[in-house]
């Protein structure tokens, strides 16, 4: 039995372990405390931190509830309890953020279950945070949210604090951009949630937003991220001027943003769309020469530059940039705004299918989990086709012959596979085709009626069609242009490994901004609705799949 100095020895260099960052040495020192002196509840709690920080907050979540079930009543007790919650909270974010609500709601109600009614009526803000974090994936968060405002309203809640960050982001986030801006308070400590609303604004009506006072404060910020989305804004302005110096130098500080480690940020330094936009921008640099800045000229007009100067693009990425900068100076009139869900007076329907497409036959666990919820809403009357690459390719020869087939073929990577089977099943059948990473939360109304639609929104261009989402018409005019498109393409040029730009968002924009000049300018067929970003993403999620951090996700074929 070892001495109770021993004892205080071993826990003194378990915490030096801890404090110098090696959570593995402290961790076995913890456990061994605990294998010497069993009731010593204090070693259970450091246990748990110790695996919270190697990140493994399951091992940490059943440790506390190990200890919870049969310590005692005492501070330390209080102690597990809060760590319990903050690790918990963490769990179901990242179960949220992973497209797996069930697990979320599994862990949620496992701590419910551990506490007594004092505990939960003493930690009831943070509780109530994480269940509305989970009601809010679900969509089911309406109630909760109206009688929370209204409390914030008439003072009986503090309008300062987590309510009012967790109730102002989820406002954004669903697009409710009045409430947004209600709830966020003018100060330094609001900046973040500030930004987070102009970045959003941007996103949904893809024009900047005008707030100079913003912009600087940022700029002038001590958070990196908070930098970054201030030159962010910059880089988009200076595309929208064709002002190459300007986006030169907006890229340069951007870098500069991501290059410095600011633990406060709590995010990843550089994300896959940071990346992809810094290459996106450099090619629109090389363009920029090609472009003519129209903004003095009437609808029509721009509309025939715009057709004149595509037919006299040298490369597919040329036509990209010009087709992407005309769109971003059409998107604010009402030839677009017209065509915006939810208006739906005369909105035409697709047929009631859904196709999904992944290459290999057995599906990973998170990504089958998401085509299950896609299965799951087409029992309302839809048909579900999901295929695979060898299904694809069939499909493909058979209908459309080799030539096509043969270029499926050659594609190589399975996104660039999934983008053409898209676009050939999609034109010869109509319905609507879903990634097979997006997670449906709820039924979203544009589905459940099979309205004829796309996503047209900035995610790393100012404004690109998205084609994780298309519900269109057998032989539709934007799927044609695709396919004309892809067909005639060199193809040096269409396997060059430039995915997004061939064959994904770039394409879809080439193809769009080709329709709807031809609609300003004459009796074309119509332009499909448009779903505005908050209508989706409050009804459809992107999870954070275990594929993206490996090479079957495009973006690390980005060159």
């Amino acid at each position: 039995m070892p001495t109770p100095e021993e004892i205080d020895n071993l826990r003194q260099s378990a915490l030096d372990a801890r404090n110098e960052g090696d959570h593995e040495k402290s961790l076995a020192q913890f456990q061994e405390l605990l294998r010497l002196h069993p009731g010593d509840q204090r070693s259970w709690i450091d246990s748990a931190i110790s695996l919270r920080e190697l990140s493994r907050h399951s091992e940490a979540r059943h440790v506390l509830l190990k200890y919870l079930a049969t310590g005692p009543a005492s501070n330390w007790r209080s102690l597990a309890i809060d760590n319990l919650i903050g690790i918990v909270s963490h769990e179901v974010g990242a179960f949220l953020r992973g497209g797996n609500p069930d697990a979320a709601v599994s862990v949620f109600e496992g701590l419910l279950a551990t506490f007594s009614e004092e505990e939960l009526s003493r930690h009831s803000l943070r509780i109530w945070t994480i269940n509305f974090q989970i009601l809010g994936f679900l969509g089911l968060e309406t109630a909760l949210y109206k009688l929370k405002r209204a409390e914030l309203a008439v003072g009986t809640v503090n309008h300062e604090g987590p309510i009012r960050t967790l109730l102002a982001n989820h406002a954004i986030n669903n697009g409710w951009f009045d409430d947004a801006r209600t709830l966020i308070v003018q100060d330094d400590d609001a900046l973040g949630l500030r930004l987070h609303l102009a970045d959003a604004r941007a996103r949904t009506s893809m024009v900047d937003i005008d707030d100079e006072e913003l912009i600087e404060k940022a700029k002038r910020s001590g958070r990196a991220s908070f930098r970054k989305a201030a030159w962010n804004h910059e880089l988009y302005a200076a595309m929208y001027r064709l002002d190459g110096p300007s986006m030169e130098h907006a890229l340069t500080e951007i870098d500069a943003s991501l290059s410095v480690s600011n633990t406060n940020d709590r995010q990843p330094a550089v994300s896959a769309t940071d990346r992809f936009r810094n290459v996106y921008a450099r090619s629109f640099l090389s363009a920029i020469e090609l472009i003519r800045d129209t903004s003095e000229e009437s609808l029509e007009e721009r509309s025939k530059s715009y057709l004149a100067h595509d037919r006299n693009c040298r490369t597919h990425e040329e036509r990209v940039s010009l087709s992407q900068f005309y769109l971003s100076h059409v998107v604010d009139t009402d030839h677009i705004k017209q065509r915006m869900l939810p208006n739906t007076a005369a909105a035409e329907e697709v047929p009631r299918a859904i196709v999904q497409f992944w290459d290999s036959r057995t599906l990973p666990g998170d990504v089958e989990r998401c085509c299950r919820t896609w299965k799951a809403v087409a029992q309302r009357g839809f048909h579900y086709s999901l295929f695979n690459e060898e299904d694809a390719e069939d499909w493909l020869a058979r209908t459309y012959g080799s030539e096509v087939s043969a270029r499926f073929r050659r594609a190589g990577h399975p996104a660039m596979k999934a983008d053409l089977f898209r676009i050939f099943y999609l034109y010869e059948n109509g319905g609507i085709y879903i990634d097979a990473d997006e997670f449906c939360k709820s039924l979203p109304p544009f589905f459940e009626k099979a309205l004829r639609c796309v996503r047209l929104q900035r995610i790393v261009a100012p404004v690109e069609l998205p084609n994780m989402y298309l519900s269109l018409a057998k032989k539709d005019p934007l799927l044609h242009e695709a396919m004309e498109i892809v067909i005639g393409m060199p193809e040096e040029e269409l396997f060059n490994g430039r995915i997004w730009w061939n064959t994904g968002p770039g394409l879809f924009s080439i193809a769009f901004a080709r329709l709807h000049a031809r609609a300003v300018l004459g009796p074309e067929n119509s332009l499909p609705w448009l779903i505005p970003m908050p209508l989706y993403t409050r009804h459809v999620f992107s999870p954070q799949l275990d594929y993206k951090s490996t090479a079957k996700s495009w973006q690390f074929q980005l060159k």
